[in-house]
């Protein structure tokens, strides 16, 4: 969408604000989160310089909160903060949300549909833990416990196959990509560690942080029983932490409306371009475990709209939950991993509130182009690498109308055909191993495919199978199994299930 570039059709973000709330977990001190997502937006409006902005706002645009459920979130705002706005909207679940929000307001006020928009988020999943842990509920009303279809963001043989937590989806590509690159264990591993562990350095510097303390490599890496294996190979700070109480809110204007509130421009970061794409739902239906085409796309197109190449963007934040995900999105960028990936400090350091850690990363973009003039890019994912975006930021004013939306394009439409068989062998494609808290493995799962080049998926219950996937001094992938299905297990969800057994080495 595009339109003429006078000041009523210029986007720009004019306040931000983030919080951390109760990192004590006090139950006495536990907010709720509509109490700090108005916090929150009362502090986005103060750092615009103008106070009363956000109750002006003619859009408010809440990102869907996991841990606590409200009946339209953005009405609910709209009454604490006061004020007419008409386009209310509760986004649906995904990490990608922020970014969207964003393109789509940008849009709006191109199209002359808005002039103000409050943007908003949080999480009170840590506040929430607490009470539970004590027995008790906490009295945040309205609303009540959440309700999260897990249908919305995994297909049906995903869910069957227990595929769709991402704690056990992630490491399907985070495998995929070091076995496509020949990397051993140990390399990909370390990469990994001393990448969370430079991130690490950001979160200390950031108020918001929910974890705020610098660590090594081996800090990261180090198994232990603080930093337990959870799905092979991530430990507990190789995931992303959502047991946090964080808000974070981003007010973007027109530059009309922005002169005629008095913000001093040295506030302003102007919303330059947006992208959003979306793969299957199906990880059986991906491409592959070692790329991502709709990630490419978005960040690709992202730039070309703005007029940009990737070398032009001086402050990042990508999408970090696990490791694989900047892995990803800088090597498309052609960026070396390291802190300048990020400028929260990732949702393993900073924290993962819910679909809402890129409103903290746009307004920490936002906070670093105010004082570091230049290009901002905030890559955010929501799913298991289902659905991206991404938004450029400028601090000076472009000279192109902003441009937004989603691309065109299907981005799993070359799969291999995906079967269940029950016999016959096959090789793994790719893997990950559940452990217990005790160190042992609990359960493991393959991607693999048929001699006829199917991709099947198959849960792994052999003891001797687990171990063998679990090796680390013998890649996995490629390797050859028996088909079968799954008998007598103590969960009977998976009885009848395709399985494999690892041959011997």
């Amino acid at each position: 969408m595009s339109g003429p570039l006078t000041d009523d059709r210029v986007p720009v973000i004019v306040g931000v604000g983030q919080l951390r709330d109760n990192r004590e977990r006090s139950l006495d001190a536990a907010r709720s989160p509509l109490d700090l997502l108005t916090d929150v937006i009362g502090r986005a409006a103060a750092d615009s310089g103008a106070a009363t902005l956000a109750a002006q706002a003619d859009t408010i645009g809440i990102v869907n909160v996991l841990g606590w459920s409200y009946d339209g979130l953005a009405a609910l705002v709209k009454t604490e903060i006061g004020g007419g706005a008409t386009r209310l909207i509760d986004s649906p679940i995904g990490g990608n949300q922020p970014a969207k929000l964003l393109d789509d307001a940008a849009a709006a006020i191109v199209a002359g549909d808005s002039r103000i928009a409050v943007l908003g988020g949080v999480e009170a999943v840590a506040s929430m833990r607490a009470f539970l842990a004590a027995g008790k509920v906490p009295d945040w009303t309205p609303g009540g416990f959440p309700n999260v279809n897990v249908a919305d963001i995994a297909s049906e043989i995903m869910l069957r196959y227990q595929l769709a937590p991402p704690v056990r989806a992630y490491p399907l590509y985070e495998n995929g990509l070091r076995a496509h690159l020949g990397q051993t264990f140990e390399e990909a591993y370390r990469s990994a560690a001393q990448l969370f562990a430079d991130f690490t350095t950001v979160a200390a510097t950031q108020p918001a942080a929910w974890d705020p303390e610098v660590r090594t490599a081996d800090d990261i890496g180090t198994v232990t029983d603080r930093n337990r294996l959870v799905c092979q190979p991530y430990p507990v700070r190789m995931n992303a932490q959502i047991a946090v109480n964080q808000a974070a809110a981003v007010i973007v204007t027109s530059v009309a409306a922005a002169r005629e509130a008095g913000i001093d421009e040295s506030r302003w970061v102007y919303v330059r371009s947006g992208a959003g794409a979306a793969d299957s739902d199906d990880l059986l239906s991906r491409v592959d475990f070692h790329s991502d085409p709709a990630m490419a796309a978005v960040l690709d197109e992202s730039l070309q709209r703005a007029g940009l190449a990737a070398a032009d963007v001086d402050v990042l934040d990508l999408y970090s939950c696990f490791p694989i995900v900047p892995k990803l999105a800088a090597a498309y960028l052609d960026r070396p991993l390291g802190a300048d990936l990020t400028a929260t400090g990732g949702l393993s350091a900073f924290g993962g509130p819910g679909n809402n850690y890129s409103m903290h990363a746009l307004a920490a973009v936002t906070d670093r182009l105010r004082v570091e003039p230049g290009v901002g890019l905030v890559y955010a994912n929501g799913g298991m690498l289902t659905k991206h975006h991404a938004v450029v930021l400028d601090s000076a004013r472009p000279a192109h109308p902003f441009r937004g939306g989603d691309v065109d394009g299907a981005f799993a439409t070359e799969h291999p055909p995906v079967v269940e068989p029950t016999a016959g062998t096959g090789t793994i494609e790719t893997y990950t191993v559940e452990f217990n808290r005790d160190g042992t493995p609990k359960r493991g799962w393959v991607i693999g495919r048929t001699e006829a080049g199917e991709r099947f998926p198959a849960v792994v219950t052999d003891a001797a199978s687990m171990a063998e996937l679990a090796r680390t001094d013998l890649e996995p992938i490629g390797r050859r199994g028996i088909i079968d299905t799954v008998g007598e297990d103590e969960d009977e969800k998976i009885v009848g299930l395709t399985a494999f057994i690892v041959a011997p080495d």
